[in-house]
């Protein structure tokens, strides 16, 4: 209850955190404020205690502006860039934490920055598509799941599976085993 009356200042510094693109340290230090609130929420959910009332819609306040941020992080890539922490990875992370919090919210947005940059020049922003689209896969639910699947899925995977960039083609195989394991969780159960 305390942090509640502070929300909006510290989201604001967050965000701009998030955008920030000269220091690196900045940005992951907004992103993992995200991470770590959306993380929060998840767990006040799955508790259904006092909690998730306290905290529970602070994601869904910062969902228009944060989802283009994590974007844009994303974005950030770098050929061949496999190791440590950095602003791409740690957005990727964030963005799944997101989208799984804010679930359906998440949806169109993610759909129109697929649809809009899965065939960019830039290879930055074809991978973030993908993975975005990957993302926004594992977080929907039975039929929006089945219908994603039927009306974009095969698009993606034609368009995508010779990308000449290595990354694009990684991200693809990602997300294609995010929807076979997805499609096998609701066959099972």
């Amino acid at each position: 209850a305390l942090f509640t009356p502070y929300f909006a200042a510290a989201a604001q510094l967050a965000l701009i955190a998030v955008s920030t693109t000269a220091c690196a340290d900045i940005a992951l230090n907004g992103i993992e404020f995200f991470t770590i609130l959306c993380e929060i929420e998840l767990d006040a959910q799955k508790e259904a205690d006092d909690a998730a009332v306290l905290v529970h819609h602070f994601g869904q306040q910062v969902h228009l502006q944060l989802l283009p941020q994590l974007l844009v992080a994303m974005e950030q890539a770098v050929e061949g860039d496999d190791g440590g922490n950095t602003v791409p990875k740690a957005a990727h992370v964030c963005l799944l934490h997101y989208v799984e919090l804010v679930q359906d919210q998440a949806h169109q947005g993610i759909a129109g920055y697929v649809q809009q940059n899965l065939k960019a020049a830039a290879w930055q922003k074809r991978d973030t598509a993908v993975q975005a689209f990957g993302i926004m896969l594992s977080g929907a639910k039975g039929s929006a799941l089945m219908q994603t699947v039927h009306h974009s899925f095969a698009g993606l995977v034609a368009g995508t599976i010779h990308d000449p960039q290595a990354e694009v083609r990684d991200s693809l195989a990602c997300a294609y085993l995010l929807v076979l394991l997805k499609l096998f969780l609701i066959l099972v159960y």
